[in-house]
């Protein structure tokens, strides 16, 4: 039977068909022929292509990969091992920061003196890291591998833009090198970047309250060393104070304590200035960065004998019937500054019982009795003659204090002001008599009426005498503690009672504050003026805009920003410590428009400003300086009230700085000197942080 080849139906026959429709439709769109060999082509190309990119793409990943880890490595670690890294490069060829295009104002650089602050302390190990970090630094600015970029702009500074970034920085980020010129050390992040020229890498905007690096954190202790200021020496334990801070224990009579990383000096001692003159108190010697610890009340941290934790004075007193009716001295030095022993020796010619029991003067012994046990000897006696070996203000040693615990009487000899350091009526001073004899005639009349002796005792029984009290308050506090204390205060700026040694804030609070509509009103009142095109009339009529509507004494990213004049300027407040920056730059939106910052401060009884440099001026009343800084910016005094600082912006991009401090009353001839915080926040407004995308 014959079979039929031309069936409709035919398995072959259907896929013929198919085939040719595609080839039609291919022709019909594509303008050729559909065949196996083109497709095998066109495959053959896009493999040849992606596998093109994908090579290209490792390379670049490889060789950049290969340029960090071994040309440049971790610069927070290995930079030690490479201190002799790089070649010396011409810093004038290299590329500027943009930080420091802030800085176009003329100024003359020894306008930023006094630099007798500038002081930091290195151990070797730190010298040669930093020695490493600056010569790697000139070796990547020489090689043109530094982009500056602003540590301001969140993580602009960090984030690859755009497709050949992403090539080069798969993970979207860039690494960021911070350069710190300033010879302090800063902080950023908790993190230190050492001063004079050492170096920071980041991966990654770690900064969770979005500030910029600062000088000295609040949590870095004061670090005290005892007679050495080798860097070495730096390894004290921490002591117990409210403040942070850190000390060794190499004490001497006579001590000096260097501060770390200050050219601070202080001279302690408990020994009076007559026998050793390092302990008297020069009033000057603070401009050369010399400071007192001695029992002068004159010292920046008196460090008197008496103290509440070491004398309970306020004991009953000795029985009138029981005791000796006449007055113990015990003292070896017999050659003293005031020649007490020749006061001694007249009253023991006297009719008054007078017991030397030690070896100046010796005339009697008390059998049974311990010779160290001085508070028990005194006890025996209704008088005790407590005689200094010299006579200086302040000075008021054991030998009183035990003979007020003791019960007894004292009668004094020593320090002309001490009735200002006892308790009212509480003692009988021998110069207030005319003669040896005088003094003698009146303590024999104490001994034969004892209603007369009890009234320099009535003190003893009622509550401590107020002004003796507040006097001696701060020795509750040990002086290692107030030693740090104070410097703490002096390094940040803070207030400093001296009569209680203790920390205060500042008469201006150091808090800045914002109010509805995002501008400043504490510790300072910001106003934003323009100035008209065809004349200097000023325009009070700008309108500020801000993403956060609620008054508010802390900043973020979401509330440190406003836009000035439907956005032509943009202007960010960062806060630390008291210091209040604001950055100011002009936008795509700003055209011809000048603009003004008026500042009214609380300083409103201030004569006229005085005027540190081209860009820093300080207004000052009787308690307070407020400065206030400007780069890109020229600052005037406002006719338009009390108290206000105009700034005129004069650049597409400014900054400006304020922050204030108490009035240096405890020293001399401070009112137009530089407070040590003050000339620190103008160096480090002058030499700020360099960010860089490496």
């Amino acid at each position: 039977m014959a079979v039929s080849t031309s069936s409709s139906r035919s398995p072959a026959n259907v896929k013929i068909k198919k085939s040719t429709k595609r080839r039609m439709r291919s022709a019909r769109i594509f303008g050729y022929g559909y065949n196996s060999s083109k497709k095998k082509e066109i495959r053959r190309l896009i493999c040849y292509y992606v596998v093109a990119g994908i090579v290209l793409i490792g390379i670049l990943i490889g060789v950049d990969t290969i340029f960090y880890n071994n040309e440049f490595g971790d610069w927070t670690i290995s930079l030690s091992n490479r201190s002799s890294a790089g070649t010396k490069a011409d810093q004038s060829k290299s590329t500027t920061n943009y930080w420091n295009s802030y800085y176009d104002v003329d100024m003359d650089e020894t306008q930023l003196q006094p630099r007798e602050n500038i002081f930091t302390t290195l151990t070797e190990g730190e010298k040669q890291i930093l020695n490493g970090m600056q010569n790697d630094f000139k070796t990547l600015k020489l090689n043109g591998n530094l982009i500056p970029c602003r540590l301001d702009e969140g993580d602009s500074c960090f984030k690859a833009d755009g497709f050949l970034d992403f090539l080069r920085r798969p993970t979207g980020k860039y690494r960021v090198l911070l350069h710190n010129p300033l010879p302090e050390d800063r902080f950023w992040c908790g993190k230190r970047i050492l001063g004079g020229g050492g170096t920071l890498e980041m991966l990654d905007y770690q900064c969770d309250d979005g500030s910029l690096p600062y000088v000295y954190s609040k949590q870095q202790p004061i670090e005290l060393c005892w007679n050495s200021n080798s860097p070495g020496k730096y390894s004290g334990k921490y002591f117990s104070c409210s403040v942070p801070c850190k000390t060794n224990d190499n004490h001497s009579t006579v001590n000096l304590i260097y501060v770390h990383n200050t050219k601070w000096t202080i001279m302690l001692s408990m020994e009076g200035e007559q026998y050793y003159s390092e302990a008297h108190v020069k009033a000057a010697a603070y401009r050369d960065n010399i400071f007192y610890a001695t029992t002068s009340f004159r010292s920046e941290i008196p460090v008197p004998y008496f103290s509440w934790n070491e004398y309970n004075i306020q004991q009953p007193a000795v029985d009138f019937h029981k005791v000796i009716k006449g007055a113990s001295f015990l003292a070896r030095n017999c050659d003293s500054k005031n020649k007490r022993e020749n006061l001694v020796s007249e009253l023991i010619e006297t009719e008054l019982r007078v017991d030397s029991l030690s070896s100046c003067l010796n005339n009697a012994e008390f059998p049974g009795i311990d010779m160290e046990n001085k508070t028990a000897i005194m006890e025996q006696y209704l008088f005790h003659l407590a005689f200094e070996n010299q006579n200086v203000d302040d000075y008021i040693t054991e030998k009183l204090w035990l003979a007020l615990e003791a019960g007894t009487l004292p009668i004094y000899l020593g320090a002309k002001n001490v009735k200002d350091h006892v308790p009212a009526h509480s003692i009988i001073v021998a110069e207030d008599f005319d003669s040896p004899q005088d003094l003698a005639e009146y303590l024999i009349r104490l001994t034969n009426d004892k209603s007369l002796y009890e009234t320099y005792h009535t003190w003893r029984y009622q509550h401590i005498d107020t002004a003796f009290a507040n006097k001696y308050e701060f020795t509750n506090t040990h002086s290692t503690c107030r030693i740090c204390k104070w410097a703490y205060a002096k390094r940040h700026g803070l207030g400093w009672n001296h009569m209680k040694q203790e920390v205060t804030e500042p008469y201006i609070d150091h808090k800045t504050c914002r109010n509805k509509i995002g501008l400043i009103g504490s510790p300072f009142k910001e106003y934003w003026l323009s100035l008209e095109d065809n004349n200097e009339k000023l325009n009070d009529k700008v309108y500020i805009l801000s993403n956060d509507d609620t008054k508010s004494c802390t900043f973020s990213d979401a509330n440190r920003g406003i836009k000035i004049d439907h956005g032509a300027i943009r202007r960010k407040v960062y806060d630390h410590d008291g210091v209040t920056d604001l950055i100011i730059d002009w936008t795509e939106n700003h055209t011809n428009g000048r603009y003004v910052l008026r500042l009214e401060t609380p300083i409103v009884g201030s004569n006229q400003p005085n005027k540190v440099n081209e860009f820093t001026w300080w207004l000052q009343d009787s308690s307070s300086r407020m400065y206030v800084m400007a780069s890109g910016g020229e600052i005037s005094l406002s006719t338009h009230k009390p108290g206000m600082l105009e700034i005129l912006i004069s650049s597409s991009s400014a900054r400006v700085r304020i922050f204030t401090e108490n009035v240096d009353h405890f020293h001399q001839k401070t009112k137009k000197k530089l407070s040590y915080f003050g000339d620190l926040m103008i160096r480090d407004f002058s030499e700020p942080i360099e960010s860089y995308r490496i």
